[in-house]
């Protein structure tokens, strides 16, 4: 039998991965000497901000708090 994870304390934690990834890569973007546009900024943001959540921060937040990945 295995015990699953309540669906918000998941979203909780995926909330606190994505939401300071995104802000500091956007951030990081409106610093660029040139704009780009509002659909290519966004497509730069989650491009870097998905695979980092996805394969480091998340991983790593989910041994911190014990919160177990649902099949």
């Amino acid at each position: 039998m295995n015990p699953q994870t309540p669906k918000y304390k998941t979203a909780l934690l995926i909330w606190v991965a994505v939401f300071p990834t995104v802000l500091l890569r956007s951030s990081l973007l409106a610093q660029l000497p040139f704009a780009l546009p509002r659909v290519a900024s966004t497509f730069v943001v989650t491009a870097i901000a998905i695979p980092v959540v996805v394969y480091i921060l998340l991983p790593g937040l989910m041994r911190l708090t014990g919160v177990r990945s649902t099949p």
